[in-house]
């Protein structure tokens, strides 16, 4: 099967669920390409992207000019350069700035469009977040991309993206798209009130190689040192500053408590500070971004993991939590917050603690009884493996990816997502 997976920056160490999908599509038989809107912004990379030459397959959009002026001079000589398939085909993508949202740019569609140059034909045509989607659905427009379109949702998209663009942006995709995938619940309910068809769209979560996660019963350190880890970007959708705060609270009683927190960021210097006025500076470390080979081996050096996400004053919000999922595999027992899809991929009372965002009271007396009860760490670690393995194990989900495939090329969209938008897993 012929595959273009048409994504925005690429690699991208925040987004190695979308390597780990490619390289097991390119592990069963399958040909993908890959279409950027820029490279990776950080000299680390995945492994994969070394091991499978994913750069060798990657096509990049062309660099626009800063000035307008040069960028309609060159929009125009793009047009002339390379004449698309048909009349319809170069009034497809001269009426684009109507068609894919009023507030989209034309310039930046065209542009990405021509990444497509010369005509390419494929069976399927997965674009990773919606606003990436447009570009290709233009490019099908026009004739120079043929295939069946599967756009997939990751929260950005219907949350942030759609708040700022409108909730039209949308609407040509919706019309246009052959069938989409949500990666919870929480995200797939967003697309269907922005006008995704419900019997179009499935559930499909982000899935982690579970094989790769080593799973560890936890107990204390010898000499008592307990390790709370976070992984994310430091921004405001984290709530890193939250989980810092719980710190601070359990330290008094809990001194040997240290705080592990992976990412970068703009709120870098901000966390730092409060870390300080706190009184915690030497207990917090911030360890900046890591590959994801460093990644599990800080899961492996826990003892517990905590997500304090929060709802954005720009309205983003975690829409699956994909590192609870990883954490969870090597038996950390999580301790998160209830917002956006974060429920669905904790079981809570179980494998960890769901509390109300923003709540430093609750979450720091769960983290203070969490600590206090390591005898409590193995079976939420065991149960937390469990749950990650049958329901988010990448192996199974990208059997049910080829499933949608065939479907999608047997012309069966509404079989492929059960006739509805009904948990494909089974999970939530």
């Amino acid at each position: 099967m012929r595959i273009a997976f048409v994504v925005g920056e690429f690699p991208n160490l925040s987004v190695t669920f979308i390597i780990s999908q490619i390289t097991s599509l390119i592990d069963r038989g399958n040909q993908v390409d890959i279409y950027a809107n820029r490279p990776g912004g950080t000299g680390k990379v995945h492994r994969s992207v070394t091991t499978y030459g994913l750069l060798d397959r990657t096509t990049y959009a062309p660099t626009q000019p800063r000035r307008r002026l040069a960028r309609v001079g060159r929009a125009a000589r793009l047009l002339l350069d390379h004449p698309f398939a048909n009349l319809t085909g170069r009034l497809g993508v001269l009426t684009s700035f109507y068609k894919y949202g009023n507030r989209a740019s034309w310039l930046t569609l065209l542009h990405r469009v021509t990444t497509f140059l010369p005509e390419r034909r494929y069976d399927i045509i997965h674009c990773h977040f919606a606003p990436n989607a447009l570009v290709a659905a233009l490019a099908r427009d026009a004739g120079i991309l043929q295939g069946k379109l599967l756009t997939t949702f990751h929260g950005y998209d219907v949350n942030t993206y759609a708040r700022k663009h409108g909730k039209g942006i949308y609407r040509r995709l919706f019309q246009r798209g052959d069938m989409y995938t949500a990666n919870s619940m929480f995200t797939t309910r967003r697309a269907v009130a922005l006008g995704c068809p419900a019997d179009k769209i499935v559930k499909l979560p982000t899935g982690v190689d579970t094989r790769l996660f080593s799973f560890t019963e936890r107990s204390p350190d010898p000499e008592g040192t307990i390790r709370i880890l976070t992984v994310g970007r430091l921004v405001e959708v984290k709530g890193i500053e939250y989980g810092i705060r719980a710190v601070a609270r359990v330290l008094p009683d809990h001194p040997n408590v240290r705080y592990q927190i992976v990412g970068q960021g703009p709120l870098l210097t901000e966390l730092k500070e409060l870390a300080t006025k706190l009184g915690v500076a030497d207990q917090v470390e911030f360890l900046g971004g890591q590959t994801h080979d460093e990644v599990r081996r800080l899961y492996a050096g826990a003892h517990l993991f905590m997500l304090p996400g929060v709802v954005a004053r720009d309205g983003a919000q975690e829409a699956q939590g994909l590192v609870l999922i990883e954490a969870q595999a090597t038996g950390l027992p999580v301790l998160a917050t209830r917002v956006g899809g974060v429920p669905e991929s904790v079981l809570d009372g179980e494998s960890g603690y769901l509390v109300d965002q923003g709540d430093v009271d609750a979450l720091s007396a769960k983290l203070g009884y969490l600590i206090e009860h390591p005898a409590l760490w193995p079976e939420m670690g065991r149960a937390g493996r469990r749950f990650a393995v049958e329901h988010f194990d990448i192996e199974r989900l990208n059997d049910r990816l080829m499933d949608i495939y065939h479907h999608l090329l047997e012309g069966n969209a509404q079989q492929a997502t059960g006739h509805g938008n009904r948990d494909s897993t089974g999970a939530g």
